[in-house]
């Protein structure tokens, strides 16, 4: 007797005790699926549930089965074979002993309480693990026998279902048939095309211990008894048949939802990803929370650190899958009791976006002859680069004036780009001095088609005076002769320009050019103006000048053509600097 009840209270701890891992309830509704992971013949394993169409919540697969069924001959999904009022002792198993018995020292349960794995069979009718249909004595078949959780007893095998952890049973037959009706199973092929995907798992006989009808038909219990031998099975998906119980057949187990009250547990929100690539997708879901038939979710968000939650539309089950994420945003699960109208958040999870940084640097420039090397970081490993001049490394060196970009394509998908100009300069050009002066001897000064020029420095050749401007003007208060210098540059080099500058001074009267043997004509011109020059004379400068005194054409040498056609009508002198002093003559030009 001792033993007896050691071995009874094993099995409690094994078969009531076993320790659930994880539930994920499927959402309300009909055809979502959860999960729960449970401790199964000394292992962890996971089957998928879902709610089907009577509401409730059932096993999507067999117990024991290595998966959801994908057709309804999908063996991997057929599962074990229990006899009923067994357990998860062993005998379930396809590949099972057999073991031929013809009674049994106690004819129940608690019977084989030590645990017998084999399949126990029997060629007398009807079945109990072997021996007769009588009641008596005490410890055969009785019509108030269970199949429910608790250690084995006379009138109690350990349901299976109980493995799975609170809540989980074996159905009974009412809840077979509301099945059924509210999902329309009527034959072997709307079982497996319902929301339970029910395969052909055909059924191990109770006399000879064969598996029969795999592939073809299938055997699910009911924890429901029709006499003190039999209990109901449905077959098929369509018939309420009962059967004996050293048959075996499939188990689906039902899960127990028990309504709410008060305020339900709002639980932790969690993100599979908590930092996304722009436009990534991260997975919500929740741990922690009041999981029931009568519990409602609703997923709200908000941007990051600001704002009010608003809910997400559509997001109303325990999970949620955020998609094409382009700025951080923080989320949580408020959870209802329907039937007390609480309700309660979840923590908060924040999301953000990863950026790819990608920084060339400023826009910038460097001397014709040098190199620039532009680097768009290290992206780590696997990472991708593409710049607009074809390149595709980390770095690249560029030697041309233009605009260059690069795309950085990280191994996790994310992306970043930056752009650049760059400028290759040259040292500076220009063509010559001009220089402009009136009556008075004040002179502007400017560099002709200057190109690339940063800085001026002019020199006027009398006196030390200098200017930095670009366009200088300078007053020349002696007569003489003045070189007129300039060196305009940048950082890449410099160049010097020169200019010859013959001052006669103001209020000094101009010499006769008849005197002087000079000449012009025609006067009036409309085109050219000849210089007729009759004496031996040295000649510095002929400028043309208007009666304000600016200079119009200048002549550093003596020339006997001048060219008038883009002149305007009106008077104007022509000036002749020779060794003995300055002659004028004045010409009117007339088209």
């Amino acid at each position: 007797m001792e033993k007896m009840k050691k071995t009874l209270q094993i099995l409690g701890m094994l078969f009531l005790g076993m320790p659930q891992l994880k539930a994920q309830d499927p959402g309300a509704t009909i055809g979502s699926t959860g999960s729960v992971t449970f401790t199964y013949n000394g292992q962890s394993v996971t089957h998928t549930s879902v709610r089907a169409a009577d509401g409730k919540i059932w096993l999507q697969q067999n117990l024991g089965s290595g998966q959801v069924a994908t057709s309804a001959t999908d063996t991997a999904s057929y599962g074990h074979l229990f006899q009923w009022g067994r357990w998860a002792d062993g005998h379930q198993l396809r590949s099972s002993v057999n073991q031929q018995v013809s009674t049994l020292t106690n004819n129940t349960p608690a019977g084989i309480a030590a645990g017998n794995p084999n399949f126990l069979r029997n060629s007398v009718q009807p079945l109990w693990w072997g021996g007769s249909a009588t009641t008596s004595p005490a410890g055969n078949p009785q019509v108030s026998d269970t199949w429910a959780a608790g250690a084995p007893t006379a009138t109690n095998g350990t349901d299976p279902c109980s493995a799975l952890g609170g809540g989980w049973r074996m159905p009974s037959k009412a809840e077979w048939d509301a099945l059924r009706a509210a999902e329309n199973i009527t034959n072997l092929a709307s079982g497996f095309s319902s929301n339970l995907k029910l395969p052909y798992a055909g059924h191990r006989n109770g006399a000879n211990g064969s598996i029969q009808q795999a592939g073809f038909a299938n055997l699910y219990w009911t924890a429901t008894n029709f006499s003190e031998v039999y209990p109901y099975a449905i077959f098929n998906g369509a018939v309420v048949n009962y059967w004996s119980r050293g048959y075996a057949g499939s188990c689906r187990c039902i899960k127990e939802v028990i309504a709410c009250t008060g305020t339900p547990s709002g639980g932790a929100a969690i993100a599979s990803l908590t930092e996304v690539c722009t436009g990534g997708t991260t997975n919500l879901s929740l741990t922690g929370a009041t999981i029931g038939a009568d519990i409602s979710y609703q997923w709200q968000s908000r941007p990051a650190g600001t704002g009010a939650f608003t809910d997400i539309s559509g997001a109303t089950n325990t999970s949620y899958a955020v998609t094409n994420l382009t700025a951080g945003m923080e989320y949580r699960c408020m959870v209802t009791c329907t039937a007390s109208s609480q309700s309660a958040s979840s923590d908060t999870v924040q999301v953000s976006i990863q950026h790819l940084e990608i920084d060339l640097g400023n826009d910038t420039s460097f001397c014709a002859g040098n190199v620039l090397t532009l680097d768009a970081g290290d992206a780590g490993t696997g990472a991708t680069y593409t710049w607009s001049n074809n390149a595709t490394t980390q770095t690249t060196d560029v030697n041309a004036t233009g605009q260059y970009s690069v795309l950085v394509t990280a191994a996790n998908g994310c992306t970043g780009e930056d752009t650049i100009d760059v400028t290759v300069l040259t040292a500076p050009t220009a063509d010559a001095i001009e220089a402009i002066g009136d009556i008075d001897n004040n002179y502007s000064f400017s560099v002709i088609n200057a190109q690339g020029a940063d800085s001026y420095l002019w020199s006027f050749g009398d006196n030390g005076a200098t200017s930095t401007s670009a366009e200088p003007e300078h007053q020349y208060t002696q007569a003489g002769t003045y070189t007129v210098t300039v060196v305009i540059a940048n950082d890449c080099g410099d160049l010097t320009l020169t200019k010859t500058i013959v001052i006669t001074p103001s209020g000094i009267p101009y010499l006769d050019a008849a005197q002087l043997g000079i000449s012009l004509f025609p006067n009036p011109a409309s085109k050219l103006v000849f210089l007729d020059f009759e004496q031996a004379i040295s000649i510095q400068k002929i400028s043309l000048t208007n009666t304000l005194g600016q200079e119009l054409i200048v002549k550093d040498k003596m020339v006997n053509t001048l060219e008038v056609s883009h002149l305007a009508n009106g008077l104007y002198f022509i000036n002749i600097y020779t060794d003995k002093g300055v002659a004028r003559l004045k010409l009117n030009v007339l088209k």
